[in-house]
């Protein structure tokens, strides 16, 4: 089926599948999602499992608060599952993707170094993703998230449309976790599992030619707009 290709792309990709719990804390809950007004349970077992999740990061982070006591140096978690939340006339159900990077960029070896994971490692997940779901046209523009950090977050585009969520957790989030460096990503599932129909081409006759360009740009400019000029010229 082609969610168990996926979770079978991303354990690929070095990430462990994890299944958390639908109902969290409320808490907990307003943290990962401000101002949010969750659905809470009528009878629930406790009241750290008294409201319905809205996404997918109080599972993952609090996995790896798990593993990190388990004095794991890195951890990598991936989560397919619903999110609930109030529409206007009924509780809407959509289908997340949500991920977690955190520590050492390499498992511990003797050759490996000892860097930690950043943005670009969690970028790299999701640009593979993207490409293993055939998806042509991905940009990715800033965004302005009270639970991402300002200057280490984006907004994933799929052919011009809202696709989700990438990041670090925010700072003042980070402290009250007392964790750091922290990565997460929360896609829509829907758009990762339609994959469209692959299209084939000649191979090209003509050799590979490179050339070395310079270009001096105001650091003002995004990354993704230059690439937009380029490929439109």
């Amino acid at each position: 089926s082609p969610e168990t290709n996926l979770k079978q792309y991303l354990a690929g990709l070095g990430l462990q599948e994890v299944i958390t719990y639908t109902f969290v804390e409320p808490g907990l809950l307003d943290l990962f999602d401000p101002g949010a007004k969750p659905l809470m349970l009528a009878n629930p077992m406790s009241r750290e499992q008294s409201a319905m999740r809205t996404n997918m990061f109080p599972g993952l982070v609090d996995a790896l608060k798990q593993n990190r006591a388990r004095q794991l140096s890195r951890v990598a978690l991936f989560e397919l599952g619903l999110v609930f939340q109030q529409g206007e006339q009924d509780i809407e159900q959509p289908q997340k993707l949500g991920g977690l990077l955190w520590g050492q960029r390499a498992p511990e070896s003797w050759h490996a170094g000892h860097d930690a994971t950043d943005f670009f490692d969690l970028k790299g997940v999701v640009d593979s993703l993207c490409e293993w779901a055939g998806h042509k046209r991905v940009d990715y523009e800033p965004v302005a998230s009270r639970i991402l950090h300002p200057g280490q977050s984006a907004c994933l585009k799929i052919d011009g449309q809202n696709a989700g969520l990438l990041g670090r957790l925010h700072p003042e989030i980070e402290a009250e976790l007392e964790l750091d460096g922290v990565f997460v990503f929360e896609l829509d599932a829907g758009r990762v599992l339609a994959r469209p129909r692959r299209q084939y081409a000649r191979v090209s006759k003509f050799p590979t030619v490179r050339r070395d360009l310079a270009v001096v740009i105001p650091r003002a400019v995004n990354a993704a707009d230059i690439e937009a000029s380029a490929r439109k010229a």
